[in-house]
């Protein structure tokens, strides 16, 4: 689905994590980020950048994204 001049929406799904703080339970503010593959026009795409995502995220979980039709190895998650 088209959302913008130069941007689509894409179901997809993680395929790497990413902890950006090593886990310890006193680290409340920690964050993950995720490479993610999805198909665009029948061809397997894996983001060349990381994209936030949940903590309790794992490999495999769905997620929904934007990538730029000029590029679509660049992703988004919200957007821009």
């Amino acid at each position: 689905m088209m959302i913008s001049r130069n941007k689509n929406i894409v179901a997809g799904t993680t395929s790497k994590i990413h902890n950006n703080i090593p886990e310890t339970p006193q680290r409340i503010n920690n964050a993950k980020t995720a490479t993610v593959k999805y198909e665009v026009d029948n061809k397997v795409f894996y983001s060349e950048n990381r994209i936030n995502v949940p903590m309790n995220s794992q490999i495999g979980d769905p997620i929904e994204i934007y990538f730029e039709i000029d590029n679509p190895t660049t992703i988004h998650r919200k957007i821009l």
